[in-house]
């Protein structure tokens, strides 16, 4: 008997006990003092003005730490350097600045408790407060936008994810997110747009390739579901939910020894190095030309 594609998408919710933006974030006092690096000095293969240059565009990328780093390195050569001396300065009130604007570690954990206990009325009335009070706490936008999903509410959902993604555009579970909530809107060219960008931030992002081959299938692109489903096993190979819907794909197409393949692995009980993941690779890979 064929078993039913379990079609649900991968909602990605946000770390446990999160209570702080990025770890490059740590405080500490300009008036500290000056420690030699551990490190090669940056100045043993750079240029000064080249070495000031990069803290600058280390700081436009985000990277304070590294920026910091620099600087340090550029004072042990040259303690009396005004820019990289004014730049240690404006580093320490950009990091105060960053670290309060994002709620206490208590908060964070209550939001999330209540998310796991499905209280996701409470968490929106919690994270909406949280907002106002911490615009840039992308984790909590991430729960604001879960919890609307949770209660269908599609549209708020990704205002919420849309969110995350402006302030933290490297958060790929933030775009996988977006990615599913316009699917149930029905905009599939931004959800493609979204997985993909979800993809090329974690190319080992099982969850969204999942998820691009579910919206593959429903579009009738079978081949190309086929092969997103098997990366997403070549990732996770006890990934169920792939096993059951390339089953149901591959039976549409009338190849139903692949199927059968594929079902076998989750009556098998979906162990990682087991026989029948082994007869399945071997029966898809002769179908896909694939080799794992």
């Amino acid at each position: 008997m064929v078993m039913e594609s379990f079609r649900r998408e991968q909602l990605i919710k946000p770390d446990k006990g999160v209570n702080k933006p990025p770890s490059f974030l740590e405080v500490t006092g300009t008036n500290e003092p000056i420690q030699g690096p551990t490190k090669q000095n940056v100045l043993n293969t750079l240029k000064l003005d080249k070495a000031l240059r990069l803290v600058n565009q280390k700081i436009k990328d985000g990277c304070l730490e590294e920026a910091k780093l620099i600087c340090q390195d550029i004072l042990v050569k040259y303690p009396k350097n005004k820019r990289a001396q004014q730049s240690l300065i404006s580093l320490h009130k950009l990091e105060l600045s960053l670290v309060s604007q994002y709620p206490f570690k208590d908060s964070i954990d209550q939001l999330t408790s209540l998310y796991n206990q499905g209280k996701l009325i409470a968490v929106i009335e919690l994270a909406e407060q949280l907002t106002q009070q911490y615009p840039r706490a992308f984790e909590v936008w991430n729960l604001l936008g879960a919890a609307n999903k949770g209660l269908g509410r599609s549209l708020e959902a990704s205002k919420a994810f849309k969110r995350v993604t402006e302030i933290n555009p490297k958060y790929a579970e933030a775009f996988n997110n977006l990615g599913v909530v316009l699917r149930q809107q029905g905009e599939l060219h931004a959800a493609l747009e979204a997985y993909e960008k979800a993809i090329s931030l974690k190319p080992d992002f099982a969850e969204v390739y999942y998820n691009l081959g579910n919206m593959l299938h429903s579009q009738g692109k079978l081949d190309h579901a086929i092969s997103t489903y098997t990366k997403v096993i070549s990732l996770i190979p006890d990934f169920a939910e792939a096993y059951s819907n390339l089953g149901v794909i591959l039976k549409e197409k009338g190849k139903l020894e692949e199927a059968k393949a594929a079902y076998d692995v989750i009556k098998s009980g979906w162990i990682s190095m087991g026989k029948k993941v082994k007869e399945f690779e071997e029966n898809i890979s002769d179908y896909l030309d694939v080799k794992y």
